[in-house]
């Protein structure tokens, strides 16, 4: 059984360590059984780090390779039709070999509810949550809180990262995202710890200016992302989530239950999909998560290039409509022509709930310029800002990257000097 290529790059580039010696990793393997029978396609994932997972094969084994600095967290295994369980990784890694698990089938009643697995009615379904985009999302102007966190690794080593404190008016989603506001109120970096190839950087800033020119795209790293969430755009022909063109090329997709969640008295339903014609296998690496009360979709992931990237979205309802709660993608990083060196950037943006009332409205002078990258910040680093700042409390750096990044210096020392090294070639 082959993982996923994602989980492999993500735990080896999010978490490995500087060394990345055998004695940091670990395996955990076992057997998902009901009744003394193996239950194929079963979701086994961390808690807190659910990209990193597995799906049990027709013999109900799994096995996760992560190293032990995730020690803390914990195993979820999850099946439709099943109760879920949680397992603390502390109390599977001191078992010798593979672990054995019993699911048990789940007993609630949901006469409200008509379970079909068949593919028609997750079409059906889908279509359904599309067409409620505009009922279910925000039409009238708002402002969000964030926090933006840029991790960049390379290889085994994670070596550079980007936090700020930002706040985002936005006019509704039936309006152009272009029109969205994005102030920067704090920001902070490290030391980059890569090479960068700087005639490589004067090809692809060109690039951009033409990007920007002819097709009117953000190249700015946080309005990039909060622009190109594929909800936000839901309006513009051939996106993700655009009505008419799913409706038009459904029968092209192929569609899989692969879980049924019920909380808070709502059952949702995830929904796997794929382009018929993708290379790519059926799995959950692209999916939506479809509330049945009122058909909203309430999380989404969409992978491309074998999971090279990814963007996962989550929402949250607030006053009737549906917010996002954090916003995550992957992709390769480009600062060098060694194709050989694996080279990723993970950027995610965490949200407080959104200020739908009386806001102080975003000057254009305090707006970042969508056109311009990287971050310009002249600001000298506020260190008292960082230590009482609650978004970043709640959504603390993993031990992992803190530890890679500062193998030479703290990572305070760094906020407060972020010096680059030389660039690989000069011009």
């Amino acid at each position: 059984m082959k993982m996923n290529k994602i989980y492999h790059v993500l735990i080896l580039l999010l978490f490995c360590s500087q060394t990345s010696a055998a004695q940091d990793i670990i395996t955990i393997k076992g057997t998902v059984q009901d009744n003394g029978e193996p239950l194929a396609n079963v979701a086994c994932f961390l808690k807190n780090n659910n990209y990193i997972g597995d799906l049990t094969d027709k013999e109900g084994h799994f096995s996760l390779i992560l190293p032990k600095v995730l020690l803390y967290d914990s195993l979820v295994i999850s099946c439709m039709g099943f109760d879920k369980q949680v397992l603390p990784l502390t109390s599977i890694a001191i078992q010798d070999g593979p672990i054995n698990i019993s699911l048990i089938p789940t007993t609630t009643l949901l006469p409200e509810v008509v379970i079909r697995s068949d593919e028609d009615m997750l079409k059906e379904l889908m279509l359904s949550a599309f067409s409620k985009i505009p009922k279910n999302y925000p039409k009238k102007a708002h402002q969000l809180e964030g926090f933006y966190r840029k991790v960049s690794t390379r290889d085994h080593q994670f070596t550079h990262l980007q936090e700020a404190s930002i706040t985002i008016q936005d006019k509704g989603y039936r309006t152009d995202p272009s029109g969205a506001k994005i102030r920067i109120n704090e920001f902070r970096q490290s030391q980059e710890w890569d090479e960068r190839d700087s005639l490589l950087d004067i090809y692809i800033d060109k690039s951009a200016e033409a990007l920007v020119e002819k097709f009117n795209v953000p190249i700015h790293p946080m309005k990039k992302i909060y622009e190109q969430f594929y909800l936000r755009i839901f309006k513009q022909p051939s996106t993700h989530f655009n009505w008419a063109s799913l409706k038009k090329y459904i029968d092209q997709y192929q569609c899989e239950l692969v879980d049924l969640i019920v909380t808070d008295g709502d059952t949702v339903y995830q929904i796997a999909f794929r382009s018929v014609q993708s290379p790519l296998p059926l799995n959950n690496t692209t999916y939506v998560k479809i509330n049945a009360k009122d058909l909203a979709i309430v999380e989404y992931q969409f992978s491309h290039w074998d999971g090279e990237w990814s963007q996962l979205v989550k929402f949250k309802k607030f006053d009737g409509r549906y917010y996002p709660q954090m916003i995550q993608t992957t992709q390769p990083r480009i600062i060098d022509r060694d194709i050989h060196l694996e080279r990723m950037d993970i950027e995610t943006i965490w949200f407080d709930p959104p200020n739908t009332k009386t806001f102080q409205k975003i000057k254009s002078t305090e707006a970042i310029d969508r056109t311009k990258t990287p971050v310009q910040w002249e600001k000298p680093y506020a260190s008292d800002f960082w230590n009482k700042y609650k978004m970043h409390q709640e959504h603390p750096l993993e031990q992992g990257v803190k530890k890679s990044l500062e193998i030479h210096h703290s990572l305070d020392d760094q906020f407060k000097s972020p010096k680059s090294p030389p660039a690989k070639y000069e011009n």
